[in-house]
């Protein structure tokens, strides 16, 4: 299929009515230098995966993306397995969670908060499974955010405190506490990520 024919817009339908080659075909595309049919092709198999299963079959090549040196690369593949959890039913998601989770603090930016913004879909995939929760809840707290420029330290930390919230709401760990109380103690979060945290906490 052609993909570089449609418009931005037309994904979303083009996604919708396809069949297994053309998932195939996708899937080699996402390795493609032309970046005119690598992302059309990788956003027509993330609006697939949020549809059905079919892309699922693939989550090896996913995996396999994570040890690429282009960041772009490992970006897809970490969005695609986020996206794949919900089908996964947490069979091959413990065996690759430490892997996905070392990408939280990748060297680009945009890598690691995508990562970190995915653990949402990992969480709700494995209903809360504890040893995940608690591998997240380890990773996320350790992360040295202040090593990074000062313009991405808010939105970072902003990023990892809504998933310690979502995990505290469901499980409670005394690192989350730790974590959410320095960061009102820092101010280093907004008014609206403040009063989510003191409403949690009292």
């Amino acid at each position: 299929m052609d993909v570089k024919k449609y418009k931005k817009e037309e994904l979303y339908d083009v996604a919708e009515s396809l069949n297994e080659e053309n998932i195939k075909e996708l899937i080699g595309n996402l390795l493609s230098t032309d970046d005119k049919i690598r992302y059309p092709s990788f956003l027509i198999l993330q609006y697939r995966s949020e549809m059905k299963n079919d892309v699922y079959p693939y989550w090896n090549n996913f995996v396999n993306m994570l040890d690429s040196n282009n960041s772009y690369f490992r970006t897809i593949g970490l969005k695609l397995i986020a996206l794949n959890i919900k089908w996964d039913k947490g069979i091959n998601t413990k065996n690759i969670i430490d892997k996905y989770l070392f990408f939280c603090n990748d060297e680009k930016i945009s890598t690691a908060r995508l990562c970190i913004q995915g653990i949402s879909n990992i969480l709700k995939g494995t209903n809360f499974d504890q040893k995940i929760c608690e591998k997240v809840v380890m990773k996320l707290t350790k992360i040295n955010i202040k090593a990074r420029p000062s313009t991405n330290i808010k939105v970072m930390t902003t990023d990892v405190v809504n998933i310690l919230i979502e995990i505290e709401r469901e499980i409670h760990f005394k690192e989350i506490v730790i974590y959410l109380n320095k960061c009102l103690e820092e101010s280093i979060v907004d008014k609206n990520i403040k009063q989510e945290i003191e409403e949690l906490l009292n």
